[in-house]
C-alpha cells in the first residue's frame, strides 16, 4: 500500500517512536523506510532500536536527497515524506489514504494528499478559517491556510516528473514547490480524519545542524525564488499532459 520514507540523523528514540505509531496505528501492509548516516554518531543506537529491514545506511547527504533515493527503493506505488519527529494519531490511516486515491473522481492518481497535523499552531489554524473535520478539505490557495507539509504522492506524479522531491532543493521549500503545483492542478487535499502529529525540533543536534551548517536555508531560499517559475510551471504542464492523455 504505502512506503513511509523518512531521513533521521541523531535521533534514534525519536525513529523508534515514529515506527512504534506507525506500526500500532496501520491497517495494512505499510514499508518503512529510514535513510541513516554512516557518520551519525548515533548510528549504533540506531541498530539496536530498529529492525534491520527498516533502514539502509548511506553517505551522510541532504535530506532531499535521501528521500528521492529511498523513494526509488521503495516498493509500494504510495510514497510518503515523513519526518522523524512525526507520530501518526489514525488508526488505519493507510487504509483512508489509499481509499480517497482510489475512489477519487479521476483515476490517473495524480494528487497531493496530506494527513492533518494536530499540532496546537495547526489546530488553531483549523478552527481560525472554521473548516470541516469531518470531509477531505481541499487546498485551493499558495501559501496553503493549514499545514501541508507531510504528503503522499503516487508513482504516477513520480514518474512523471522524474522525482519524487524537486531534486534542486536540499531541505526546505519541498512543499512549497509541490503543494503550488498541486493547487495549480486543482489536486491539493488534507484529509482530517487522517492526523499525526509533529514537532520541528530546533535545539538538537539535526534541528540546529539544517539551519546552520552550510547555510542551507538561506541557499534554498534562494534556489525557491529563482525556480518557482520556470521549472515549477514546466512540472504543471508535464502533470497535465499525462492527465489529459491518461486512458
Amino acid at each position: 500500500m504505502i512506503s513511509v520514507l523518512v531521513p533521521s540523523r541523531h535521533r534514534p528514540e525519536l525513529a523508534k517512536r515514529l515506527l512504534d505509531t506507525i506500526n500500532n496505528t496501520k491497517k495494512s501492509d505499510v514499508e518503512v523506510k529510514f535513510y541513516l548516516n554512516d557518520n551519525d554518531p548515533t548510528i549504533e543506537t540506531y541498530k539496536k532500536l530498529l529492525p534491520k529491514s527498516v533502514y539502509i545506511i548511506g553517505p551522510d547527504q541532504s535530506t532531499c536527497y535521501s528521500w528521492n533515493y529511498l523513494s526509488t527503493i521503495a516498493k509500494h506505488n504510495y510514497c510518503m515524506l515523513v519526518g522523524d519527529d512525526a507520530q501518526f494519531l489514525s488508526k488505519h490511516w493507510d487504509q483512508h489514504i489509499v481509499d480517497f486515491f482510489e475512489t477519487y473522481k479521476h483515476k490517473d492518481k495524480i494528487l497531493y494528499v496530506c494527513p492533518r497535523d494536530m499540532t496546537p499552531k495547526d489546530k488553531r489554524r483549523w478552527e481560525k478559517y472554521n473548516l470541516p473535520t469531518d470531509k477531505p478539505y481541499k487546498i485551493k490557495t499558495h501559501p496553503s491556510p493549514v499545514g501541508a507539509a507531510h504528503f503522499v504522492l503516487h508513482k504516477n506524479w513520480i514518474n512523471t516528473v522524474g522525482y519524487f522531491l524537486p531534486p534542486q532543493f536540499w531541505h526546505w521549500h519541498i512543499d512549497n514547490y509541490l503543494t503550488k503545483i498541486a493547487v495549480k492542478l486543482g489536486r491539493a487535499y488534507v484529509l482530517p480524519y487522517v492526523q499525526i502529529q509533529s514537532k520541528k525540533i530546533m535545539d538538537d543536534h539535526t534541528g540546529k545542524r539544517i539551519r546552520t551548517e552550510m547555510n542551507i536555508w538561506y541557499r534554498d531560499r534562494d534556489v525557491w525564488r529563482r525556480t518557482k517559475g520556470r521549472y515549477l510551471t514546466a512540472d504543471i504542464e508535464a502533470l497535465q499532459n499525462f492527465i489529459k492523455n491518461y486512458n
